[in-house]
């Protein structure tokens, strides 16, 4: 009898590291919040442009209750995320299917459902949900000078560039532009300026406080003002405002 334990040992680790590779296989996508049932949102409140972005190489970025990156690991019931300031969070899996996932925080009695989407970018720089297209959006833990408002400012320009590009190459049908924290405001054929007072809490906590996010205003209103912008003749919005975004990008200093 003892000849035969090695080999029934090693069959069970194949079977249980194909099916935990399965899973990790089957998360490594981006996955979009759609809407949460059960219970309430006390845990965490999303939008429509909450995002978990699980990378096939074991980092992910994040952004629930605000932006986040860091390595993941999963098991078959689990998702382990080790943040790189020092935290670990783990989601339940309630159900994962090939473009949808539910997922609740351990403890809580909400479901939070996502939509997947396949990872295609070639670097991190055409990946509008990579850590290096949303260093705006985490918060300073000193004022700012006027450069690094600007330099802010710059990587949110090039964050919609990447975004609306991302929505042409994958054939969207639609994105959600209102949800996403701006100074901008995107309509449908065109954009202005988001004065402080109409401006999102999520977006003003990007800044160090109130005093950084109306100078970063003053820049972004100075900068529209003096800034012509040729919008491109055609009916797809994604490319008109893709357009839009790399003149900016280019103009702006």
């Amino acid at each position: 009898m003892k000849k035969f334990l090695v080999p029934i040992a090693v069959c069970a680790a194949i079977i249980c590291f194909t099916g935990c590779a399965t899973t990790a296989d089957r998360l490594a996508k981006i996955w979009f919040f759609t809407h949460h049932t059960g219970g309430d949102e006390t845990t965490m409140k999303l939008e429509p442009t909450s995002f978990l972005n699980l990378q096939p190489n074991g980092t992910y970025t994040s952004c629930l209750t605000s932006f986040d990156d860091g390595q993941w690991t999963a098991t078959s019931n689990e998702i382990i995320l080790k943040s790189n300031h020092h935290t670990t969070n783990k989601l339940a899996i309630g159900a994962l299917m090939t473009d949808e996932l539910v997922i609740n925080y351990i403890g809580s009695n909400t479901n939070y459902n996502f939509e997947g989407c396949d990872d295609t970018f070639k670097t991190d720089n055409d990946n509008p949900f990579s850590v290096v297209n949303n260093l705006w959006r985490i918060k300073p833990t000193h004022a700012e000078s006027d450069k690094q408002i600007s330099a802010r400012l710059k990587n949110h320009l090039h964050f919609w560039e990447k975004y609306f590009e991302w929505a042409l190459d994958t054939k969207k049908h639609s994105i959600d532009v209102r949800s996403t924290p701006s100074v901008i405001k995107i309509y449908g054929n065109g954009l202005s300026l988001k004065h402080y007072e109409d401006q999102s809490e999520a977006w003003k906590n990007c800044f160090y406080d109130s005093t950084d996010c109306v100078k970063a205003t003053v820049q972004m209103q100075n900068f529209l003002r003096k800034t012509d912008i040729a919008w491109p003749h055609s009916d797809n919005p994604f490319k008109m405002f893709l357009s839009a975004f790399q003149q900016m990008n280019e103009k702006f200093e």
